[in-house]
């Protein structure tokens, strides 16, 4: 099969884009930063190929994708406008992609057992601000991102698209703590 797509690395830009697809001429541009995750920039290739073979070039000339686009959305803001339904489409084909179901839910219980984590009626992963909760979540966390080669973010987003875990910390991270390690 020949696509014509071309693929580049790019210094990183000011704007904080991460990727960008262009349907005409299919290309994706990957805007990378040295000291960046390279688990992040796995994740953004995937969701900008989502856009490519799912055919949201049929809705839209190009997409660049930041930081924000990553957020997991909610069922109801799935059913927003055709642009949100398209990137939470690429975010779940690019976690799919990149965490397999079968082995993410084995290598998760595996996780959650090593760690002693037991469900209290939360679901699976509770996270809230309590330290001991924030704790348990980077170790999962952690040790999920190194195995699948991708972001804490990303593990976060297949965890969550999965029904495996429920975050209720409010928008701002306790101090010190960073999603993308």
């Amino acid at each position: 099969l020949t696509t014509g797509l071309v693929v580049e690395r790019k210094p990183a830009e000011d704007n904080g884009v991460l990727g960008r697809v262009t349907f005409a001429p299919l290309k994706i541009e990957l805007f990378t930063d040295p000291h960046a995750n390279v688990g992040r920039d796995r994740f953004t290739l995937a969701h900008e190929l989502a856009h490519v073979l799912l055919g949201h070039g049929t809705y839209m000339r190009a997409e660049s994708c930041d930081e924000g686009d990553f957020k997991l959305q909610s069922r109801s803001q799935r059913n927003g406008s055709d642009v949100s339904r398209m990137e939470y489409q690429a975010n779940y084909f690019a976690a799919s992609l990149l965490m397999p179901i079968e082995s993410f839910v084995t290598d998760f219980a595996w996780e959650l057992r090593r760690l002693n984590v037991t469900e209290k009626g939360q679901g699976p992963l509770y996270v809230d601000e309590q330290v001991c909760n924030i704790s348990t979540y980077m170790g999962v966390t952690s040790r999920l991102m190194k195995f699948y080669g991708v972001s804490r973010h990303a593990v976060s987003i297949r965890l969550e698209g999965l029904g495996l875990m429920r975050d209720v910390r409010r928008t701002s991270k306790p101090t010190g703590q960073r999603d993308d390690i």
